[in-house]
């Protein structure tokens, strides 16, 4: 297979094969071959898919999964998972496929992304963004909490040298 995603194959010519599930390529490939064989079967088999994850990961970086593992629970699980400082609301796929660009947004909250293959499922060469929370948030937060024991600490000090 080429770069382009095109197989070469003697007296049938270049199938493009990027962008097709392994059914349709068979179905294919059986329809150029009948004027060749008689009653042909064909096996068709995908070795690994690729995609990228980036952002708020454990381990970002170019991932590579059988082909039957190929939903984004597994894509996000072979990138380390996400740690709490990930947006599990604003996970973003963005997707070349057959020359038309899109940019899929997912929500981990909410369970119908398992009833859209659309979304649930990773596609060879896809690119998963996780997006961080802000992190002011959380500093915000320390300091609030750093501030309200440091009051409490003060205050029972103060206590205890008023008790003696």
């Amino acid at each position: 297979m080429d770069v382009d995603g095109n197989i070469e194959f003697p007296k049938l010519g270049v199938l493009q094969a990027a962008g097709k599930t392994s059914q349709s390529l068979r179905l294919e490939l059986e329809q150029k071959v009948k004027p060749y064989l008689k009653n042909p079967i064909v096996n068709v088999r995908f070795m690994m898919l690729q995609f990228s994850v980036l952002g708020e990961v454990r381990s970002p970086g170019i991932k590579t999964l059988q082909p039957q593992r190929t939903t984004l629970l597994d894509a996000l699980a072979s990138a380390g998972d996400l740690p709490r400082t990930a947006k599990r609301y604003d996970i973003q796929i963005y997707r070349d496929y057959n020359g038309k660009r899109e940019v899929l947004e997912v929500d981990l909250r909410k369970k119908d992304i398992l009833y859209n293959p659309e979304l649930f499922q990773i596609k060879h060469n896809d690119v998963i963004i996780v997006q961080p929370r802000n992190i002011n948030l959380f500093s915000s937060e320390a300091n609030g909490i750093i501030g309200l024991t440091t009051v409490l600490i003060s205050f029972a000090t103060l206590l205890v040298a008023l008790a003696r």
